[in-house]
């Protein structure tokens, strides 16, 4: 047999998937010819594909040396630098593949996919564009590019590159769950649960899918629904991501105690958290600057970050070092402003948990603190590999993690009374001296330049419109059937009154619409809008008399924009420290008496405020003042007593290192 036969039998193997047989030939053929390159080519790729990456490029590279002029063997060299991780270089072999042959669509495409993880986006998009020029119906490339876009935040493009896809392959699972995620970035809820839908027709078996349409059920603000889509995507996979999504929703259902709700947590880390176990800390000094370092997805345009700036701008600095640790995908103009008042920041967005955490390790961080809970973006699986000696949950709504390794979560006497929910958490709670929150229009209303002057309080409506028109601009999730039905017998018991939901258009108002009918509201009495920008949103308040707050999950920055506004705030009561936000909140203002004990009470106490006009007018007259008068807005003395609860928190664990 010549070395051409040889040749062409081993390429027949290789491409009949017999690869031993193949990788035989091939090296028969060089034990003759070291230097035969389409051999050692060929060869680099049984390697790459073996993934063998390190092999690959190097029988690769050995093929180029011998002929350089070979399109495909920097496009195979490409592959397997970036199969190592090797961008640049990958990058590099892919352009050069480009030079030799312009037509070369699978190198364009890679190069494309390479770009994209190193974050150059506009040049990915470049890459795909031309590698659409080549091959127009390339789905590959249409979905990839259509990722990029919604990484860029060109949503609309975006929808537009998946329908394109599905338009030219109607069953592409990854055309329909990507675009859901585009359209879920829109707020277009009910088109998300449809793609979802679509996706998962293509796809039934597929726990992303089933993961994300609960995602956008619980958007809409059905709770039933989205839990049981939870439970059908645990059913597929395991998920910690998943599984923290169920456990938020959990917060949300009015059939859950916080009894309940720790067994959950304590479930999920079991499953997720404790085959990582935490690596111990060697003792350390008390009296010294402490290094905290904050953990976050949020460190953007978002009310995590407009929640905390207060607090990072007011930090005593020659206490208290502070870096930041941020996973945020886009970065705006508030990530710049927000992290412009700490020591440090570091990029853990691309790095895996072992990564993140020996970087926080090598960093020396004392005290690290988790701003997520359980919601989108945490990374609580990085926290039960315990980096820093002492670790703590805040802001990301009040509650517990379940792990073993978050030694503290952050309250106040108000969300935990001291004495009566200490054994619903893992964590032990410390409780600020006043407040859990802190509110501060400027910092709510940043953006570049300054935040504009807050929306003038305007005269109660019910004195021009002669009727009470109570509202609700909470998330859509948060509003629950029990809330639904709370907010018709206040409407039945004050006849004439209206009432005004912020919520999406589609299922989300059709659900409520429906509830509220099947209790005796006419649907005429209500009336809705959709999301707005900042300050056309606080001057929705001015058409408000009442806010109604939502059960189980109480309104929270929603609320202290209501009393901005100079609208108060009727509230329950719950069962758990989510539903415990409104009597926070109601107490710091000395209006506890809005604070309801039960669903009865509730009832009375908005009735008979919607019927005491003057009373409500010297509300709306004082609201704000009482803000400003009271610990919800005093910054100074909300990061004093954080910095006091961190203080505690690292003697104690001094003391108990010894």
């Amino acid at each position: 047999m010549t070395l051409d036969e040889m040749f062409n039998l081993a390429v027949q193997r290789h491409q009949a998937g017999q690869f031993a047989d193949a990788e035989l030939l091939y090296r028969q053929i060089l034990a003759q010819n070291p230097h035969h390159p389409d051999a050692l080519h060929l060869m680099g790729v049984l390697a790459y594909q073996a993934g063998q990456f390190e092999p690959a490029m190097k029988l690769i590279q050995s093929a180029i040396h011998a002929r350089h002029d070979a399109s495909a063997y920097h496009c195979n060299l490409g592959l397997s630098l970036a199969a190592a991780g090797r961008y640049e270089p990958a990058i590099a072999a892919f352009q050069t593949c480009l030079v030799l042959d312009p037509s070369a669509h699978d190198a364009v495409f890679n190069l494309g996919n390479v770009l994209r993880r190193v974050g150059r986006y506009a040049d990915a998009i470049g890459a795909y564009q031309r590698a659409l020029s080549l091959h127009p119906d390339h789905i590959g490339s249409l979905i990839n590019m259509g990722s990029v876009l919604r990484l860029m935040g060109r949503f609309d493009e975006a929808v537009a590159t998946f329908n394109r896809a599905i338009f030219i392959d109607p069953k592409n699972y990854q055309a329909h769950y990507n675009l859901g995620n585009a359209l879920r970035e829109l707020d277009r809820i009910d088109d998300a649960v449809n793609a979802f839908k679509q996706a998962l027709a293509a796809s039934s078996q597929n726990p992303l899918a089933e993961g994300n349409l609960a995602n956008a059920l619980l958007a809409q603000g059905n709770i039933p629904a989205a839990i049981a889509g939870y439970n059908r995507a645990l059913a597929l996979k395991n998920d910690p991501i998943i599984a923290s999504g169920r456990l938020f929703a959990l917060q949300l259902d009015a059939g859950w105690d916080s009894c309940a709700l720790l067994i959950e947590a304590k479930k999920w880390e079991e499953q997720y958290a404790a085959a990582l176990p935490p690596i111990p800390h060697a003792p350390a000094g008390e009296e010294r600057r402490l290094r905290i370092g904050y953990v976050s997805a949020d460190f953007r345009n978002h009310v995590l970050a407009v929640s905390i700036l207060p607090l990072f701008r007011e930090h005593d600095r020659q206490r208290f070092e502070i870096i930041c640790y941020s996973s945020v995908v886009r970065p705006d103009a508030m990530t710049d402003h927000l992290l412009s008042f700490v020591d440090g920041v570091r990029n853990i967005r691309d790095l895996s948990d072992d990564e993140a955490a020996a970087q926080i390790r090598s960093d020396g961080i004392d005290i690290l603190i988790d701003f997520a809970t359980h919601m989108s973006g945490n990374r609580l699986q990085l926290f039960a590999r315990k980096p820093a000696p002492v670790q703590v949950t805040y802001m990301g709504y009040p509650g517990g993690t379940g792990l073993q390794a978050m030694d503290w979560r952050l309250s106040d006497p108000f969300l935990d009374p001291p004495g009566e929910s200490d054994s619903h958490y893992v964590e032990k709670t410390f409780r600020l001296a006043s407040t859990y929150w802190c509110y501060e229009y400027e910092s709510m209303a940043w953006e570049p330049g300054g935040a504009a002057p807050s929306p003038p309080v305007a005269p109660l409506p019910a004195h021009t419109n002669g009727y009470i028109t109570f509202g609700c601009l909470n998330n859509c999730q948060k509003i629950s059937d029990l809330s639904l039905e709370l907010w018709a017998a206040v409407l039945l018991e004050v006849p004439d009154s209206k009432l005004l939901i912020l919520s999406p258009p589609g299922e989300a108002r059709r659900r409520m619409l429906s509830s509220l009918q099947e209790d005796g509201v006419d649907p005429a009495r209500v009336q809705f809008i959709g999301r707005q920008p900042f300050q056309q949103f606080l001057t929705t308040y001015n058409q408000i008399d009442i806010t109604l707050d939502t059960v189980p999950y109480n309104g929270h920055t929603t609320s202290m924009d209501s009393m901005w506004m100079g609208v108060p705030v009727v509230t329950l009561i719950g069962r758990t420290v989510v539903g415990r936000g409104g009597l926070s909140q109601l107490t710091n203002l000395g209006l506890k008496e809005l604070a309801a004990g039960d669903h009865n009470e509730f009832v009375r106490i908005a009735a008979n405020l919607a019927q005491d006009l003057p009373r409500l007018a010297e509300l709306r007259a004082t609201l704000r003042q009482r803000m400003l008068a009271s610990p919800l807005t005093d910054v100074k003395a909300f990061a004093r007593s954080i910095e006091a609860a961190y203080l505690h928190m690292w003697r104690h664990w001094c003391a108990q290192s010894r």
